[in-house]
């Protein structure tokens, strides 16, 4: 019997090469399949006896060691050749902890060295006994099903294989049986529940996309209820489960892709359940009719109470319609973005803020239901309410601290951008609330300051125009008397005499 061989790489040049390298059945090999995906290789060994795979360790969808891994679990016997190039050597050094038999450098890869490989690695395949493909009936039906349920083109099951004339789906989108708790809990449920009753039989299926779940077949819908209600006491906790209503086995590629797609998302509402019925699944909606322009115009605005309320009226409302989770905490990250982002800029230095903004993108993303979902907006909403009052303090305490520090510095060089800086507030943010509070910009309240003291000094003291000029902040003479001018009507000469000149 000739050695059966498979190639595997993503790139398909390297694998037209290996195709032509060698003449295959010259040398009593059978090239029986060419994979540029590792996935669609570890599909065509669930149900063809493999001797030699030949992969190359670099790929996208699954490196080579991790697939190497999968090979061995589902067919022990097999040998591995690794391909690498030579700066992947570290890397293929841990696939020999992967039972991999050899490995092949590319740029040596002439069809002599080719040759001499795989007839080094066949010799040990013949040296080992019962080398033969899964012979076992019940084995064969589980990878027949994985096939079908992966929409691979295989001939149909006949239903005469099966003891029994119904058939059900239970299927999850997570757990996948490559997994260590994924093995461990099927382990347990085809072990502990087919042994303790012959009514029904379960296969265990998967399509190595994070996707399992189990056929049952069995005798009638009762039968079948008694054996979810024992189902439910095996899942393990956080798994979710979808059952279908009954079908017959030559569907059960549609029946697969309409249960994948109303699961998609379930498990977010469902906490503390572990299985539930497709008739019973709410259709997830994708989008939400309520547009986000007015909040955001609010936050462009500085209304920050305001965004904040409609924020939460928001969330009010979607959190009482059954949406698409991934939809949803999309929806959730980019508005509560948009404002901490703008609070953020406006407080700088805020660490509460700055935490919050960098914490709370990871956070929505990783809810897992909508119960701990909805908590964790609930405390946002409130940290930035509980913020925002806080704000309206702040705004008034700074600008106190500000007028403050006028009243007491108006002689030295200060500006808003000085002052931001002094007390952590952005730029823009203090000039708009200052503008606010005095109904003047910052500069002119300035102005009006240096002029007020200039006046006093005029009025109560013997102080020179020179020294009055420098005491309130202006080097030069000429340009504080035309200031003073502009704000009074009078020279500060003629303000000290009393006369106001037309």
């Amino acid at each position: 019997m000739p050695i059966r061989v498979i190639l595997i790489d993503d790139e398909q040049t390297i694998l037209d090469g290996m195709k032509q390298l060698i003449n295959w059945s010259e040398h009593g090999f059978q090239l029986i399949g060419t994979f540029s995906s590792p996935l669609k290789a570890l599909d065509f060994s669930l149900v063809h006896a493999i001797d030699i795979v030949v992969t190359d360790v670099m790929m996208p969808e699954l490196n080579g060691i991790e697939l190497s891994r999968l090979l061995k679990q589902q067919q022990p016997e097999t040998q591995i050749l690794i391909l690498s190039s030579y700066d992947e050597f570290d890397m293929v050094k841990d696939s020999f902890k992967e039972g991999v038999a050899d490995y092949l450098l590319k740029p040596r890869l002439s069809p002599d060295f080719f040759l001499n490989s795989l007839t080094a690695v066949s010799q040990k395949i013949k040296k080992k006994p019962n080398k033969s493909p899964v012979t076992n009936r019940y084995e064969q039906i589980c990878e027949n099903l994985s096939q079908q349920i992966a929409g691979q083109t295989r001939p149909l099951l006949d239903p005469l294989l099966f003891e029994h004339t119904l058939f059900f789906l239970l299927y999850t989108e997570k757990r996948p049986f490559s997994s260590k708790q994924g093995s461990k809990q099927k382990q347990s449920i085809t072990h502990s529940l087919m042994d303790s009753d012959d009514s029904f039989t379960i296969y265990p299926v998967s399509t190595f996309s994070e996707e399992s779940g189990y056929v049952i077949n069995t005798d009638s819908k009762d039968t079948f209820r008694k054996f979810v209600q024992k189902f439910r006491q095996e899942v393990f906790p956080g798994d979710f489960f979808v059952v279908s209503d009954s079908f017959a086995i030559q569907d059960i590629n549609e029946i697969f892709q309409e249960i994948r797609n109303c699961t998609k998302g379930q498990r977010f509402y469902h906490k503390g359940k572990n299985l539930a019925y497709q008739h019973e699944l709410l259709p997830l909606l994708t989008n939400h009719e309520q547009q986000a322009s007015s909040y955001l115009t609010k936050i462009v605005h500085k209304d920050y109470a305001l965004a904040i309320k409609e924020l939460e009226n928001f969330f009010t409302t979607i959190l009482e319609q059954p949406i698409d989770p991934a939809y949803l905490k999309h929806e959730a990250i980019n508005r509560f973005y948009a404002l901490l982002n703008a609070l953020a800029d406006e407080y700088v230095g805020n660490e509460e803020l700055s935490l919050l903004k960098i914490a709370l993108p990871s956070l929505l993303a990783d809810a897992e239901y909508l119960e701990d979902f909805s908590i964790l907006v609930k405390e946002t909403l409130e940290k930035l309410t509980h913020f925002s009052a806080n704000a309206i303090k702040d705004n008034f305490d700074i600008l106190t601290l500000i007028y403050e520090f006028v009243q007491e510095n108006y002689e030295k060089e200060i500006n808003l951008q000085l002052l931001s800086e002094k007390y952590h507030f952005s730029y823009s943010y203090l000039s708009a609330i200052f503008t606010e509070k005095f109904g003047i910009n910052f500069s002119k309240y300035l102005k009006k300051v240096r002029i007020s003291k200039a006046k006093l000094f005029l009025t109560e003291t013997r102080l020179t125009l020179t020294e009055i000029c420098e005491k309130v902040g202006y080097t030069e003479l000429g340009y504080f008397s035309r200031v003073f001018k502009e704000e009074t009507g009078m020279t500060p000469s003629q303000y000290r005499k009393g006369t106001f000149v037309k």
